[in-house]
C-alpha cells in the first residue's frame, strides 16, 4: 500500500485509516497478551503504543507511519 492509502480516512476524512486500525489492533492484542500472562501492561508499553481511544472516544490519529513500521510493531507483539 502507498502511504496515501495507509493514511486515507475516506472521502469525507471522517473514517478510520488503515494505519489507525493496525495501531489499534496492535494495542488491543498487546493488552490480551499481558492479560493471558496474568500481568498488567507495563506503563512504558502503554505510553509507546497507546492510547486505545482518544479523549473523544475515537481511535487516535495516526499519520505518516509506514506500513512496514506498523507491521513490524505488530510483529513485536507476538514476542512479548
Amino acid at each position: 500500500m502507498s502511504q496515501e492509502e495507509i493514511d486515507y480516512k475516506g472521502p469525507n476524512n471522517n473514517l478510520n485509516s488503515t494505519a489507525q486500525l493496525i495501531k489499534h489492533i496492535t494495542y488491543v492484542d498487546m493488552n490480551w497478551v499481558y492479560r493471558i500472562k496474568g500481568l498488567p501492561l507495563p506503563q512504558n508499553l502503554r505510553e509507546q503504543h497507546g492510547p486505545m481511544i482518544d479523549e473523544n472516544g475515537r481511535l487516535p490519529m495516526v499519520q505518516g507511519i509506514s506500513l512496514s513500521t506498523l507491521m513490524s510493531t505488530y510483529e513485536g507483539v507476538i514476542t512479548y
